[in-house]
């Protein structure tokens, strides 16, 4: 299950949810407005309930290993920046031919495995009854 939490993330009721996810993403653009709008977030996020991951959509000339230096946390995957092949996605938007084959499909496909390991990691991490 995917859930969005959108900006909020560790605040209010999206903490619970959270708290209880087997993976803890925070989606974030390379850019320097973005990463640095979100590095705050992504503190209190991990704070909260402790593993959380960065998939950076990659828009900008800062490299996966800087913003996971500076952003202290853990880049899992990146995708390109696509936003009309990801309008098709979070608007519904009518499929361009080859969407499948498009770079953010690929990309998004070779994430796959990285995020089921780093559920399955939460998972038997996590001791019974406790949201961590």
């Amino acid at each position: 299950m995917l859930i969005d939490l959108g900006r909020s993330a560790a605040f209010g009721p999206s903490g619970v949810l959270a708290e209880q996810a087997d993976t803890v993403l925070a989606v974030v653009r390379n850019t320097l407005r973005c990463l640095q709008a979100a590095q705050a977030r992504v503190r209190v996020l991990e704070e909260r309930v402790g593993n959380v991951g960065l998939l950076v959509i990659d828009d900008c000339p800062y490299p996966a290993g800087e913003v996971q230096r500076v952003m202290q946390v853990p880049v899992v995957a990146t995708l390109p920046y696509a936003p009309g092949d990801g309008k098709v996605l979070s608007d519904g938007a009518e499929q361009p031919r080859r969407f499948e084959k498009s770079a953010l499909m690929r990309a998004a496909r070779n994430a796959t495995m990285p995020l089921v390991q780093r559920a399955a990691m939460r998972r038997a991490q996590r001791t019974p009854g406790r949201g961590r």
